[in-house]
């Protein structure tokens, strides 16, 4: 907006400054617009080209606000490829993940630690069963004193649910399965 010379009250100069003012400021108005509405009364303009800024504040009012700058469009269209990368790398990420799954580099968890409680539950029975049938010949290796059997399995007992505990704990460990393609490959 500019100053006129003649009075202290702000003008356009011209058309054209008063509609490229309305298009910056986000009006939909382009100088043929502005134009034809200056013929049909919608703006008054001087005898000498120029308009005021309260009549194009006026004028503004019947104009509709455009939808976003073309920067804005820019910055938006930024933003959105930018989700829309990180919603590839993502979706990349599960395939990938499901193709190694199936591939079997990973198992379920819950499959997983079914397959180890099985495992421990097999390894206390046969070592139990292993103790209690064996006894004599271990008596045997104690210098022989049978009267003992029954502390024996039960220290040993104790050992093996000492050692399972220690298998069965809850910590959480990274388990990588390597398979034997890749073990040679590494070697």
């Amino acid at each position: 907006m500019e100053n006129s010379s003649n009075s202290s009250e702000l003008k356009f100069q011209s058309l054209r400054k008063a509609a490229d003012a309305l298009y910056n400021a986000g009006y939909e108005v382009s100088r043929s617009k502005m134009s034809r509405d200056k013929k049909n009364g919608l703006i008054d303009f001087n005898t000498d080209g120029s308009v005021y800024q309260k009549e194009v504040e006026k004028y503004a009012r019947l104009l509709k606000k455009r939808e976003a700058a073309m920067e804005d469009n820019h910055e938006k269209a930024a933003v959105k490829s930018d989700w829309e990368i990180k919603n590839l790398q993502i979706q990349h990420e599960r395939r990938v993940f499901e193709l190694e799954k199936e591939k079997g580099k990973y198992i379920e968890r819950a499959l997983f630690e079914a397959e180890l409680a099985a495992r421990a539950a097999i390894l206390e029975t046969g070592l139990k069963h292993y103790f209690s049938s064996k006894v004599q010949e271990l008596v045997a290796l104690v210098c022989g004193k049978p009267e003992k059997t029954p502390e024996f399995i039960q220290r040993m007992n104790a050992v093996v649910d000492e050692e399972l505990n220690r298998y069965a704990t809850t910590r959480n460990f990274h388990v990588v399965f390597i398979s034997d393609s890749d073990a040679a490959a590494d070697v």
